[in-house]
């Protein structure tokens, strides 16, 4: 809070001063008063000096203690100054750095005690402060302490002797480096279709998300932590899970009624294609395991409501892909039954593809008793804290 007790951590410190020292001299007023009325001295004459003789003595004594604090400031900064020299000599002459990172996410008073000891405590030559911030959030920060029609940026203006903006990260290689720093890597290996798409689908719907990098990150990690060791069971359970947790982390809400079986596949692909710019994924091998690995949950939670398992073509989203393929397939042989060719768009064509994507990487995936790893992932994924992720 300070240095030595003496060293107030703000620039604006005289404010409180100045706030203790008004009210003891109210208190010392009060007796003084007591004392005058009772010797009748307010009708001698003597008021005034009584009051400056106790007024210039209380005086006295805050001089005093100002002098000691401005010498406790003068021996800090000299220290310092020897340190960080003494350092330098012993590192190519370079400066101390004191890097202080997300000042902006601090409590307002706290944010703005620490600018200031900064400038005014170690001000020194050789010691160099590095601060990575949101400058608007620490705007904000500086209206909240002295109103909304203060001149922030201005008055931050007076810390900083030199700063860069960072450029914004590519969030798609974000993304799959946090995945790479989990060993998540380690369950979808290159050569496992559908399974290799499962990293980049990952990173494509997080990273064309609304969510903010640190999020993004906590997501990953936290899907990490439920999978469970690599091995060639674990790899549907990773890719389940994977889904289960995008799903959980972008519409909680959604996750929690599509896990209650209170709303289809169909309508939560719609649903999480809506958000940000994840549509764009679609017609990929990423857009293919996602929706295949939707629908295959589907079939699974229907098992917890009913007494039977939902065949995989009963899915509303692959229904309506075979019905799709189907209406499509009808209008080739009635063009060949007229001896014509049939004339498809690129929409059309896209189309075509998504519907045989997504039903072939759900044909490979469903193999092998999908649904027991889709409920242990289900079962992983309730281990989780409820705020989102």
């Amino acid at each position: 809070a300070s240095l030595g007790g003496k060293i107030p951590l703000s620039a604006g410190f005289l404010q409180a001063p100045l706030k203790k020292a008004a009210k003891r001299i109210a208190l010392r007023a009060a007796p003084i008063a007591i004392r005058l009325l009772s010797q009748g001295l307010l009708e001698s004459g003597s008021l005034g000096q009584v009051i400056a003789e106790e007024v210039s003595s209380y005086t006295k004594d805050r001089l005093e203690e100002f002098y000691e604090v401005e010498q406790s400031i003068v021996d800090f900064k000299d220290s310092l100054q020897e340190a960080a020299t003494l350092l330098s000599k012993g590192h190519d002459n370079r400066p101390l750095f004191i890097m202080i990172d997300e000042l902006d996410r601090c409590r307002p008073s706290y944010a703005i005690e620490l600018l200031e000891v900064a400038k005014h405590l170690f001000a020194v030559d050789r010691v160099v402060f590095v601060l990575s911030l949101n400058r608007m959030e620490l705007a904000h920060s500086v209206r909240a302490l002295y109103g909304v029609e203060f001149d922030a940026e201005g008055y931050l203006y007076r810390f900083f002797d030199l700063d860069y903006t960072l450029p914004s990260p590519n969030r798609e290689k974000f993304v799959l480096q946090a995945i790479k720093d989990t060993g998540l890597f380690a369950y979808f290996p290159q050569g496992a279709v559908p399974y290799e798409a499962v990293p980049n689908m990952i990173a494509r719907i997080l990273a064309a998300s609304k969510l903010d990098l640190r999020r993004i990150a906590q997501t990953i990690r936290r899907l990490a932590l439920i999978c469970p060791p690599p091995g060639r069971s674990s790899t549907k359970t990773a890719a389940a899970a994977s889904v289960g947790v995008i799903l959980r982390t972008l519409d909680a809400e959604l996750y929690t009624r599509f896990c209650n079986f209170e709303c289809s596949d169909d309508e939560v692909v719609k649903h999480i294609y809506s958000s940000g710019e994840i549509e764009s994924i679609q017609d990929s091998p990423e857009g293919h395991i996602f929706e295949a690995i939707v629908s295959l949950m589907w079939c699974e939670i229907s098992t917890r409501f009913r007494d039977y398992t939902i065949r995989f073509d009963e899915s509303p989203l692959m229904s309506g892909y075979r019905s799709t393929l189907q209406e499509m397939y009808h209008r080739r042989a009635d063009a060949r039954k007229r001896g014509s060719g049939v004339q498809f768009s690129q929409q059309d064509e896209a189309v075509e593809h998504r519907c045989r994507g997504v039903i072939n990487a759900a044909s490979i995936v469903s193999q092998d008793g999908w649904g027991l790893f889709c409920g242990e992932a289900l079962n992983r994924i309730d281990l989780l804290p409820n705020n989102g992720a």
